[in-house]
C-alpha cells in the first residue's frame, strides 16, 4: 500500500478501536487503548487515561503504556504519581509507567525525566533496578534525550553493578556525551564488563570515523583474543568500518568459525572489504559449506543477487526438509532476490511451516515484495485458514502490509458484535505489528512484564 493508503487504513482502525475501549473484557480495553494511542489524537486522551486507571491490571498496564504513545498534555502527571509512590513504583505498574515516561518525546517533560533519573541515585538498586531499566529502554526510543549529565552520574555510582543497567546507560550516554575518539570510551574496551564492551563496540561500528587510529589497538586485540564469538564479531565490524587492512585476514578467520554470529560477520566484512573481486571465492566457500546453519549465516550477509549456481543451491536447500528452518528461510529469501517464480511457492510453504516470529517477519516481507502473484491470505495459513487462529502469522503479514491480512483486520473490527476472542486477536494483531513492533534487544533484557506487553 502507498503511505496515503496506510494512513487511511490506520484512521479506520482507530475509529473502530474507539468503539471498543469500553468493552467488558479488560484485555480488549487495554489493546484498544494502545491502538487508539497510535493516532495521537488529543481527543482520545480522556478515554486512554481511564484505561490507565482501570481496576483490572490487564487493562491498566496497557493503558499506562498507551499514555507514553499518546503523549498528550497531562500524561506526565499520571506517570509521575505512580513513580513517586514507592510501593507502586516497584510494581508492574511502576515498570510500565517508567517505560512510558522514557518513551515520551524529549520535549514533553525533560525535567521530570531528569528528576526521576536522579531519584535512583540513593535508592535500593536491586529493588528498583527493573524500574530504572524500563525507564532507560523507553528513553532509547529517542536518541536525542538531553539527559547526558543524569546518566553519567548514575553510571559513576559504585553501587550500580547491574550489567544490564550499566550497558543501557552506556547506550544512551555514548551518542549524547562523547565522540568515537574520546579516550574514556576506548578505555572501556579494556576495563568494562562484557555487556558494556559490546555496547561500545556496536556504537563504534556505527559511528567510528575511518581515521580513528586510537580505536584500532584495543578493538583489534578483542577481535583476535576475545573468548566470546559475539565480541569478536562486533570487534571485526568496527575494524571493517575503520578499513583496517588486517580486517580481511580476521574476516577469513571468522569464516572458518563454528559460531553463526562470527561467520555471519565474517562474510559481511569480507564482502565489504574485498568487493566484487572476492565474490567468486566467497561464493565457493559458501557452496562448499557442509553445515546448513553456517551456510544460512553466510546467506544472511549475502545481499547481492545470487549467481545461477548459488540460486540453484538455495532452491535445493530451501526444499530440504532435513535442513533446519533457519537455513531454509535464509536460502529462500536469497533465492527470491533473483528468481521470484521458483521462490514464490517455497516462501508460501515455509511461511506455513515455521513458528518463529523472526522467520515469519523475514518471509512475510519477501512474500509481499517478491511473490508473483501475491498469495491470498487463505493460502498462507495452515488449516483452518483463519487469521484469528494464527496470530503470529497475521501480525507478520500486517507488518508487511499484505492486503489480505489488512482486509481481514478491517472486517473483524467493523463487525457490529464480533466475538471477544476474534476482536482481541484483531486489536492485538494491529498493535503488535504496527504500534509496538516486536523488540529483539541487542544486548539487554526488558524487565517484566514488558516482554509480553511489548512483544519482544
Amino acid at each position: 500500500m502507498t503511505p496515503a493508503q496506510d494512513d487511511a487504513v490506520e484512521r479506520l482502525i482507530a475509529t473502530d478501536a474507539a468503539r471498543w475501549i469500553d468493552h467488558a473484557d479488560p484485555l480488549v480495553r487495554g489493546e484498544a487503548a494502545l491502538v487508539l494511542a497510535h493516532s495521537r489524537d488529543p481527543r482520545n486522551h480522556r478515554a486512554i487515561l481511564d484505561v490507565a486507571r482501570d481496576s483490572a491490571e490487564q487493562a491498566r498496564l496497557r493503558g499506562l503504556l498507551a499514555l507514553g504513545i499518546q503523549a498528550s498534555p497531562g500524561v506526565t502527571r499520571v506517570l509521575d504519581e505512580i513513580l513517586a509512590d514507592q510501593t507502586a513504583r516497584t510494581s508492574a505498574a511502576g515498570v510500565c509507567a517508567a517505560y512510558a515516561l522514557g518513551a515520551l518525546p524529549p520535549e514533553h517533560d525533560s525535567a521530570l525525566v531528569s528528576r526521576t533519573l536522579s531519584s535512583f541515585r540513593d535508592g535500593n538498586w536491586k529493588r528498583q533496578g527493573p524500574v530504572l531499566l524500563a525507564l532507560l529502554h523507553g528513553m532509547a526510543q529517542h536518541p536525542e534525550h538531553g539527559q547526558a549529565t543524569a546518566l553519567q552520574q548514575l553510571y559513576a555510582i559504585r553501587a550500580n553493578r547491574d550489567p544490564a543497567i550499566r550497558a543501557m546507560l552506556l547506550r544512551l550516554m555514548l551518542p549524547a556525551a562523547t565522540t568515537p575518539n574520546d579516550e574514556p570510551v576506548l578505555e572501556l574496551l579494556d576495563s568494562a564488563r562484557r555487556l558494556e564492551r559490546l555496547e561500545v563496540l556496536r556504537w563504534l561500528a556505527g559511528n567510528a570515523a575511518e581515521d580513528n587510529e586510537a580505536a584500532i589497538r584495543p578493538v583489534e586485540r578483542l577481535a583476535r583474543t576475545s573468548r566470546l564469538a559475539e565480541e569478536r564479531a562486533a570487534a571485526l565490524a568496527v575494524l571493517t568500518r575503520l578499513r583496517h587492512p588486517p580486517a580481511i585476514e580476521l574476516a577469513a578467520k571468522a569464516l572458518r568459525s563454528t559460531d553463526v554470529v562470527e561467520v555471519e560477520q565474517g562474510m559481511r566484512s569480507a564482502l565489504t572489504i574485498g568487493g566484487a573481486g572476492m565474490r567468486l571465492a566467497l561464493e565457493r566457500h559458501l557452496l562448499d559449506c557442509k553445515d546448513p546453519e553456517l551456510a544460512a549465516a553466510m546467506l544472511r550477509s549475502w545481499k547481492a543477487p545470487p549467481s545461477i549456481e548459488l540460486a540453484d543451491y538455495c532452491a535445493t536447500l530451501a526444499t530440504n526438509r532435513q535442513a533446519p528452518l533457519t537455513a531454509r528461510v535464509a536460502a529462500v529469501t536469497t533465492l527470491a532476490r533473483s528468481d521470484k517464480t521458483r521462490a514464490s511457492p517455497l516462501l508460501r510453504d515455509l511461511f506455513r511451516a515455521t513458528d518463529s516470529s523472526t522467520q515469519l517477519t523475514e518471509l512475510s516481507r519477501a512474500i509481499v515484495s517478491r511473490s508473483t502473484p501475491m498469495p491470498q491470505l487463505s493460502r498462507l495459513l495452515p488449516d483452518p485458514a483463519d487469521a484469528v487462529e494464527h496470530p503470529m502469522r497475521w501480525r507478520a503479514l500486517l507488518a508487511a502490509s499484505h492486503p489480505g491480512a489488512t482486509r481481514r483486520l478491517l472486517d473483524v473490527l467493523g463487525q457490529p458484535r464480533p466475538e471477544t476472542a476474534e476482536l482481541l486477536a484483531a486489536l492485538a494483531a494491529f498493535r503488535y505489528s504496527v504500534v509496538t513492533r516486536p523488540r529483539h534487544d541487542r544486548v539487554t533484557r526488558l524487565p517484566e512484564p514488558l516482554p509480553q506487553l511489548l512483544g519482544s
